[in-house]
């Protein structure tokens, strides 16, 4: 696909903001996933595992994402420029908006199920009796 002048414009002033979102969204969304909790052994392999998994694939998948969002611009500026592109610049341009829009909007949602999934693995701690509280058996 051909790029057109507007395209490269509106590309070349939009894509920074993408990547900017993107990092912002990152490093807000993995914040909250602390690889040191307190695991049993039970759970550890399972927990410790999907925290990794999710941590890996979200960096990847944005790091992917950033790489595509640089060629993107770098398109775009030589277009602006005057100076020649590739034929499938264009794509490039609008595919690579498309994508960072999709895991803006993804990458959050599938974050936040994995940490449900993690919290429903990691064990709650017992509740202490002081001996304040009889049991069923006791009172009948």
């Amino acid at each position: 696909m051909a790029m057109s002048e507007t395209l490269a414009a509106t590309g070349a002033q939009t894509i920074p903001v993408f990547a900017l979102a993107g990092v912002i969204e990152l490093r807000a969304m993995f914040r909250k996933f602390p690889l040191t909790q307190p695991w049993t052994r039970e759970t550890a392999k399972h927990a410790w595992f999907l925290e990794l998994a999710t941590l890996i694939v979200g960096y990847s998948a944005w790091g992917g994402v950033m790489i595509w969002l640089v060629v993107a611009e770098y398109h775009c500026l030589r277009r602006l420029r005057g100076l020649s592109v590739p034929d499938g610049a264009g794509g490039t341009v609008q595919n690579s908006i498309d994508v960072s829009l999709v895991l803006l909007v993804a990458l959050p949602i599938v974050a936040s199920l994995m940490m449900n999934l993690i919290a429903l693995l990691t064990p709650k701690p017992a509740p202490a009796n002081d001996g304040q509280e009889e049991s069923a058996s006791e009172i009948s």
